[in-house]
């Protein structure tokens, strides 16, 4: 098998790809297990095949300056028709392309040093965020009536059930008559949530309040 100016043999292709595999195969590893139940099943199987993909891409186009402007523009086309995940999600398939950039250019023992090195970070953070939560960020939302729309006529329900609490947004709906409140709070784990709700549902004239996960509410 040859490109524009190197010869590529068979056994160094299934060489190459074959460390590309057990290297995504250790990244999609360490993906699942340091998302918690928070991954996504499609996500590991990309993240598992997308090294051994770029490694074949990057095999066959060689020193190929117009093969690589074409694969820029490949890129760019995925990039503006996929819908990215968390920027963590998006890390990591940068990882990916980079170990399979490694591989493709052959340089084996690159990839496998940064796979190791990076795997072992991702690590070391997911045990620190376990050794810190004791405590949970999350978003909420709540309507009050136009009267209401003042921050203290809740602070004193915040102080008592989160550790901390900041508003970040206030919006008006329905013609100005109801306001909308968007809190970021630090909430403890053993903290009861709906004792949190209830609270601040008989504050606000039972209007809608909606609680949720920082990690699945990243923008505002």
């Amino acid at each position: 098998m040859s490109t524009d100016t190197t010869t590529l043999s068979l056994t160094n292709l299934l060489l190459s790809m074959s460390i590309a595999l057990v290297l995504g195969a250790s990244i999609a590893f360490t993906y699942k297990h340091t998302s918690k139940n928070h991954y996504s099943q499609n996500l590991i199987s990309s993240l598992l095949l997308l090294p051994v993909l770029m490694c074949c891409v990057f095999l066959l186009i060689g020193n190929n300056v117009a093969g690589a402007f074409s694969l820029a523009g490949v890129f760019s086309v995925i990039r503006f028709r996929s819908a990215p995940g968390s920027s963590r999600d998006i890390v990591y398939i940068l990882f990916c392309v980079a170990v399979g950039l490694a591989c493709g250019l052959q340089a084996p023992l690159f990839a496998i040093i940064i796979t190791v090195c990076i795997c072992i970070v991702f690590f070391i953070l997911d045990l620190l965020q376990v050794s810190t939560s004791g405590t949970k960020r999350m978003k909420l939302v709540m309507l009050v009536p136009e009267e209401m729309n003042e921050e203290e006529n809740f602070s004193e329900i915040l102080k008592d059930y989160t550790k901390s609490y900041e508003l970040v947004r206030m919006r008006t709906k329905d013609f100005g008559s109801i306001f909308e409140l968007t809190y970021v709070i630090t909430l403890y784990e053993s903290q009861n949530k709906h004792e949190l709700l209830d609270s601040l549902r008989c504050r606000n004239a039972n209007l809608n309040i909606s609680l949720s996960n920082m990690m699945h509410t990243d923008e505002f």
